[in-house]
């Protein structure tokens, strides 16, 4: 199933269609049922390859009849559509809360999101027959009366799921394709969201579903002291700002109230608030973050405290199992329907089922099963970490989780008669063997899995966790009693609603301290290593060696030690060369598809620098950058440079500054001005979380000077602005450098502008004028004129159109222009007349952009999503 997987999705579009796939997986069945042997063993597995890719083209690559998405237009520059659908409310209005970090932009108005499984589409020409998922964003003072399980109809205007198009990103498109989801709709109104009559049949049974399944979500939300707090109603709730979060950690209760009642909503309910963001970089950094989601260990406490409760009645037989999956049904019903849940969920009861079942299955056989309809329900889920560990670690557990205490510890003496005395000696002593059994058993799994897990997670994200292992120990037992406290909370909070207050506040309680643990152990140094880039290879021949460990490995193995070593030593290879930029090339740009914002990276030999680190859109450091350099095989960033004060050009950088090691941020003099004029603004508050980090702050301008990647690397002088400098606009204090690199063809540059205007633009091209050129510069050990050699240019302000900036641009006449923007500036058409010759990457229609500079003094470009023309 992999393999058709990889296959067809390598394909893609070219690829054949799903009838071609299937006819072939026909023709292969045909021809194993008439073989024999080695021939039907092919023929049936490569009959299994070919269905794979049938049914992924089908479900992934191919557009199904009737689709929404179909009739949006995708190209990202288009106005957003404006329609009029129909369909069945999949869960009430809920409020909006966008999940922002302290320096992203402000919120606007508050907003309820609500999701419609549409099936109708009222155009001009009538009704049309159209299915697909859209999630709603209603404005308004009121939220819409629609509940689960009403039929809607909606008016407004309905954008597609589209990538950014950066290195490293998720396939959004593949993703929405896979879900059935079409898209988002803006609604301006409340009263543009009405609820009509249902049409009975299939659909009211669908309906009831709905309606029911949002009453129990409000009920066991209501039992966690969800809903009202504080006295205040839910409108007046939604119309607050979104609470910035604390630059630093911290445990005192005024600043920590909230984090407790996320994090009990997201162990117990799977819900995601905002003021949880924090708690869970924490657990992430600590390697421990499945156990503040929803996951097969919560299920699995979940169902141990069931089994105690049953037990307790005596001994049920196969009722205990199929009451148990009972159970875990209902309270999935409860979860909001997200994969990771799902999977979880179908993953416990399967296992239940079969045990009810009285025969003695192969449990690691059963697994591989389960996981074969996991995936052809979601096909993606190949590829997904979450998948990929919840598969892997559980098959390793099915496999030597009983065997692994006794192979690190060593196996206890069987057969000795156990003290049965009641003194309190000899009670002592039962408990301590007690307590050590579940130690061991412990420490020996959580050792094994991190082992084995370590490597995939490395892959996919860089980061590890060395002390993994030890925190699980110390986090574990916590967890689990806030899990039992949460479950049996939760059950009576259904039962009886008037105990909710009661336990919701003894469960903040746990929440609380469970938090001050995590922050204080994520505080300890070396507790989270981030690293490059490294090879699907490497990880799994990492894995298999940590295996062997487990499975066969002594220490006098001979074998599995030198298999340690290469392992060791390729990964330190793949560090070393995969980090650097290959020998033709001398300087390389990558613009990342940030929407209104900027985020650069500029590489020269071994190093790296952000030209500005931010964004309107929320989080685009954790959510776009650190990915995008990771995905470019980037590691260490050590410099970053703010061009000036507007938040699109840093409010992702504190987000990035330990992921990519940060230790230099270089700010002109009017931002640092500025800063210490207001230190509670944003340039204020930006400096400070960075002197907290460690990161050392430099104010730089006209005339300054520094070395980006050593000898063979970048010069980097800064052009502007000049010393006491006081701009009217702050856009024209923005920083300008010149990077440039010898080549065999002389000297090349790439000019970076950031946000200059008229004003700074006037002065620039003026002092360029009187700027000597060539060798004379070379002579009196000046720079070389400031247009000469310049390959590539920033285009100033986002390309904003004024007559200065179009002058400019002529002027410096660059090989490649980069132009980081939104929609709303990508669709102006004045920058046409001043094209030229020039490759001209725009990164809300192009995605992601390039230009490197060559060592033979040539230049190429290209984008993530179009060809160099």
């Amino acid at each position: 199933m992999a393999a058709g997987f990889f296959l067809a999705r390598r394909l893609g579009t070219d690829g054949p269609s799903s009838a071609v796939w299937f006819s072939a997986a026909c023709i292969l069945v045909g021809a194993g049922v008439f073989s024999r042997g080695w021939l039907c063993r092919v023929a049936l597995s490569t009959a299994v390859v070919a269905g794979a890719g049938g049914w992924f083209a089908l479900c992934i690559v191919e557009s199904p009849r009737h689709a929404l998405a179909a009739l949006l237009d995708p190209d990202p520059l288009a106005e957003p559509s404006a329609l009029t659908i129909e369909g069945l409310a999949v869960e009430g209005a809920r409020t909006h809360e966008t999940d922002r970090t302290e320096f992203d932009a402000p919120v606007g108005d508050s907003a309820r999101a609500m999701e419609i499984d549409a099936d109708t589409v009222i155009v001009d020409a009538g009704r049309l027959a159209a299915n697909g998922r859209v999630r709603l964003l209603v404005s308004g003072p009121a939220p819409p009366d629609a509940r689960a399980g009403d039929r809607v109809r909606a008016t407004g205007t309905i954008e597609p799921v589209q990538t950014r198009g950066n290195p490293g990103e998720f396939d959004l498109a593949a993703w929405a394709a896979q879900e059935g989801v079409a898209g988002s709709m803006g609604v301006t109104d409340t009263a543009l969201v009405q609820v009509i009559p249902g049409r009975g049949g299939a659909e009211s049974v669908r309906s009831a579903w709905f309606r029911w399944r949002g009453w129990l979500r409000d009920r066991s939300d209501a039992a966690l002291g969800g809903g009202q707090q504080d006295g205040r109603s839910a409108d007046q709730q939604a119309g607050d700002e979104v609470r910035s979060v604390s630059l630093r950690k911290t445990f005192l209760p005024s600043e920590t109230e909230e984090r407790p009642r996320a994090l009990l909503r997201s162990m117990l309910l799977g819900e995601r608030d905002p003021e949880l963001r924090e708690v869970q970089s924490a657990f992430a950094n600590l390697g421990l973050v499945h156990l503040v989601a929803i996951s097969g260990f919560n299920l699995a406490v979940m169902a141990f405290i069931a089994l105690f409760l049953l037990r307790t009645t005596g001994d049920r037989g196969w009722l205990e199992p199929a009451l148990l999956a009972l159970v875990v049904l209902l309270y999935m019903l409860v979860l909001p329907a997200q994969a990771p849940i799902i999977r979880a969920g179908v993953l416990v009861l399967a296992l239940l089922i079969t045990e009810a079942g009285g025969r003695r299955y192969d449990r690691l056989s059963t697994l591989g099963w389960i996981g074969c309809a996991l995936l052809l329900w979601r096909p993606l889920d190949l590829w997904s970490l979450g998948f990929q560990l919840s598969m892997g670690v559980t098959a390793l557990l099915l496999w030597q989780g009983r065997h692994v205490a006794d192979r690190l510890f060593g196996a206890p003496i069987r057969g000795l008669l156990p003290d049965r005395s009641r003194t309190w000696d000899a009670r002592l002593r039962r408990a301590l063997r007690w307590l050590w059994s579940i130690t061991r058993q412990t420490a020996a799994v959580s050792l094994m899995a991190w082992a084995v897990a370590a490597p995939i997670v490395i892959c996919h994200t860089g980061m590890l966790s060395p002390l993994a292992p030890l925190t699980t120990l110390l986090v574990l037992p916590l967890v689990t009693l806030v899990l039992w406290a949460g479950y049996i909370a939760l059950l009576a909070g259904m039962l009886v609603p008037a105990v909710a207050p009661f336990t919701s506040r003894v469960l903040d309680a746990l929440g609380a301290f469970l938090i001050d643990v995590v922050f204080v152990l994520d505080a300890l140094p070396g507790m989270t290593l981030y690293l490059p880039r490294v090879s699907a290879a490497w990880a799994v021949a990492a894995t298999v060696c940590g295996l062997w460990w487990f499975a066969r490995g002594r220490r006098s193995d001979r074998i599995a030690w030198g298999a340690t070593a290469i392992i060791v030593a390729w990964l330190g290879i793949e560090i070393w060369a995969g980090t650097r930029l290959p020998g033709a090339v001398a300087l390389r740009v990558d613009t990342f598809a940030v929407g209104d914002g900027t985020c650069h990276l500029v590489r020269a030999g071994r190093e790296a620098m952000l030209w500005d680190c931010g964004s309107l859109s929320p989080r685009i450091g954790e959510r776009v950058v650190q990915r995008a350099v990771r995905g470019l095989g980037a590691w260490r960033v050590r410099t970053a440079v703010v061009t000036h004060s507007d938040l699109d050009h840093f409010s992702g950088l504190v987000d990035v500054v330990g992921p990519l090691g940060v230790r230099v941020v270089l700010v002109s003099r009017v931002f640092a001005a500025e800063a210490e004029a207001a230190p509670w603004g944003g340039p204020g508050r930006l400096l400070a979380a960075l002197r907290e980090r460690g990161v050392e702050v430099r104010a730089v301008g006209a005339g300054d000077v520094f070395e980006l990647g050593g000898g063979d690397g970048a010069r980097v002088e800064f052009l502007w602005p000049p010393a006491n400098y006081s701009p009217r606009l702050v856009n024209d204090a923005s920083l300008v450098a010149r990077l440039s690199v010898t080549t065999d063809a002389g000297e090349r540059a790439a000019l970076m502008t950031g946000d200059i205007g008229r004003e700074a633009i006037a002065v620039l091209m003026e002092s360029a004028a009187d700027r000597p050129s060539g060798n004379a510069a070379n002579e009196n050990e000046n720079a070389p004129a400031l247009w000469d050699g310049v390959s590539v240019l920033e285009l100033p302000h986002h390309g904003s159109v004024n007559e200065a900036a179009m002058e400019f641009v002529r002027e410096v006449s660059p090989a490649v222009v980069l132009q980081s923007t939104g929609p709303r500036r990508a669709r102006r058409r004045e920058w046409e007349a001043v094209r030229g010759e020039s490759a001209w990457w725009v990164t809300a229609r192009d995605g992601a952009a390039w230009a490197e500079v060559l060592r033979d003094g040539g230049v190429r470009s290209g984008s993530v999503k179009r060809d160099a023309p």
